[in-house]
């Protein structure tokens, strides 16, 4: 029984990357978040206290890719 409605989900592991161009006040960033695509499930939550066979899966996000630009004055 899972207090809570809580359950155990299996492991997994993302490798993310990100670099960061500055110049003067000016900085560009960019990364890729989830490089290998993994399906991951971040957490399970069921029926508080277990009761019945709810279940709700939040899965790790997809490859997602991101950019920047910050000007500092």
């Amino acid at each position: 029984m899972f207090l809570g409605g809580e359950k155990p989900a299996p492991a997994y592991e993302t490798l993310d990357l990100g670099m960061n161009f500055v110049r003067d006040k000016i900085t560009l960033a960019t990364g890729i978040s989830n490089v290998t695509d993994e399906k991951g499930i971040m957490s399970i939550t069921g029926a508080p206290g277990g009761v019945g066979s709810f279940a709700q899966y939040f899965l790790q996000r997809p490859r997602t890719m991101t950019v920047s630009l910050r000007y500092d004055y």
